[in-house]
């Protein structure tokens, strides 16, 4: 079998031939009393500090773009208010209504 990365794609000559996103290993330096501190903390939830540092990471992904979401729809809600043909489309547009249904 032959493996291909390319762009962070795994290519295979296996029939199926999916491409598989590869994780990008990072290098970090921590202070001897900040790495102490997270590895007791991994230690004391089971896990290893690289999966705890996985886990912490996805996390603070996680909050960013939940933040840049809301950053967004915030944007969204000034333009709506500020524009009256915004508002008409949001008015128009809306929640569909139960009318006709029986």
């Amino acid at each position: 079998m032959q493996v291909v990365v390319i762009d962070d794609y795994v290519y295979s000559d296996t029939p199926t031939r999916q491409a598989k996103t590869v994780s990008a290993p990072i290098s970090l330096r921590l202070d001897p009393d900040v790495r102490e501190t997270l590895e007791t903390e991994a230690r004391a939830q089971g896990l290893g500090l690289a999966s705890y540092l996985r886990q912490l990471a996805a996390k603070a992904a996680r909050d960013v773009r939940r933040a840049r979401i809301r950053a967004e729809s915030e944007a969204v809600a000034r333009h709506v208010a500020a524009n009256p043909d915004a508002r008409a489309f949001v008015e128009d547009w809306g929640t569909p209504g139960s009318d006709g249904l029986e």
